[in-house]
């Protein structure tokens, strides 16, 4: 790759300059964006999702609880012509059943999900703050040096352009068709008023 640009273009370099001051602050604000929203997340599982299925899963222990007793209530009987067939009891004791399953995998689930996502936090923190680094010293850097170059490319410009207009009047001055006309005067023997020489 080559270390030297033909740039025929101080304003093409101006652009490219808006460019890159422009990506370096969208680069930082979508960063922060990020961190927010990383943060956000971490926030929602490891405090609202897991408090939300630990009660949940209290709540569907209670109903299991309450269930269950009322189907012991309706089987225990003194006669045997007093039992019944309990369906209704049966029928909650399974609803019962299958929420407080369904809690207990959800708990399960969101603290197996917080592990992972703390690990994956560790690898965008990383990632993040390479990112930010970049913006922050590589490409502030970059811009910085970018700015001085067109300061001295501005400045030749100006010095070149002075020296052309220099030497443009000099020119001018030095041309043969803005000197003054001599007339041709032979030296015949007279002298300027036609008569002879003395």
């Amino acid at each position: 790759m080559s270390s030297s640009a033909n740039v025929k273009s101080l304003a093409r370099l101006e652009v490219f300059l808006e460019h890159c001051q422009r990506t370096r602050t969208h680069l930082l604000k979508e960063l922060e964006n990020l961190q927010l929203e990383v943060h956000r997340l971490t926030h929602w599982l490891e405090n609202e999702a897991q408090r939300y299925w630990a009660g949940e899963l209290q709540q569907a222990q209670r109903a299991w609880v309450e269930a269950e007793q009322a189907l012991l209530r309706c089987r225990s009987v003194v006669r045997e012509s007093e039992r019944r067939p309990c369906t209704e009891q049966i029928k909650r004791l399974e609803v019962a059943s299958d929420r407080k399953s369904l809690c207990e995998r959800q708990v399960r689930f969101v603290r197996d999900a917080t592990q992972m996502w703390q690990q994956e936090v560790t690898k965008l923190d990383s990632k993040i703050f390479r990112c930010r680094d970049l913006a922050e010293s590589e490409l502030a850097l970059a811009v910085n040096k970018l700015k001085e170059q067109l300061a001295r490319l501005e400045e030749y410009s100006r010095m070149r352009s002075g020296t052309v207009s220099n030497l443009k009047i000099e020119t001018e001055e030095s041309s043969p068709e803005t000197q003054p006309e001599v007339q041709d005067v032979k030296n015949d023997g007279n002298d300027a008023t036609g008569g002879p020489a003395t």
